[in-house]
């Protein structure tokens, strides 16, 4: 047993600390978080697909960028959301969905998700890993039936090692990023309050008057 496991609000410690630290996440086979697990579903990626992108238009502050179908045939899902907890700040969520064919001939459907925040500080607070567990418990408790186990998935695969492995790699390079000024950035305006000009003074000299001779008795 890990001795780390005895410590109190570990889990609750653990979100704190990569709240405040990373602005990007992505889902993978063995994550820190629970929610952050990839999703296998005994279903055909179109039928997945299409209950992703209602759930994104139906949900105020998401809006669907885009839905195509990527080279290798992985069908990707870029939404936008707009953060309350961070007062409108926008986080990019894209989804990959692959599609395979399984030993008994049967269809399998695997989802990944990673999120961006566009925020200029290394942390935020959590929103990226929320905007994932939001879309993918969704759609957990829609196909709960059709949920498959890492267990399972391995033994019905005819090539976990294959396509599969590649297209989680793709996932796994979502890193830490904030926004950084471009170092050929314009330099501040800068306000010169000059002085104003000084008056011209111009002295004033008595007038003189030329002396008359003294008068003649």
């Amino acid at each position: 047993m890990d001795l780390l496991d005895l410590l109190p609000f570990r889990k609750e410690m653990a979100k704190a600390y990569y709240g405040l630290t990373d602005n990007a996440t992505h889902t993978s086979v063995s994550p820190i978080f629970p929610e952050l697990k990839v999703r296998r579903f005994a279903k055909k990626t179109d039928e997945i697909s299409e209950y992703i992108t209602s759930k994104i238009d139906q949900w105020v502050g998401w809006d669907l960028r885009s839905k195509k179908t990527a080279v290798g045939g992985m069908t990707v899902i870029q939404a936008e959301v707009s953060s309350f907890a961070l007062l409108g700040i926008k986080i990019k969520i894209t989804l990959g969905l692959l599609e395979e064919t399984d030993c008994k001939g049967e269809r399998i459907t695997t989802i990944n998700a990673k999120a961006e925040t566009q925020i200029e500080s290394k942390g935020d607070m959590g929103e990226s890993r929320r905007m994932i567990r939001m879309i993918l418990d969704s759609t957990d408790s829609e196909f709960a039936g059709s949920t498959l186990t890492e267990d399972e998935y391995f033994l019905r695969s005819l090539d976990a090692e294959g396509p599969a492995a590649a297209f989680q790699q793709i996932f796994n390079q979502a890193e830490l990023r904030h926004t950084k000024k471009p170092s050929g950035s314009a330099k501040a305006t800068t306000i010169e309050f000059r002085k104003a000009p000084s008056k011209q003074v111009i002295d004033i000299k008595p007038s003189t008057k030329k002396a008359e001779p003294p008068a003649t008795p």
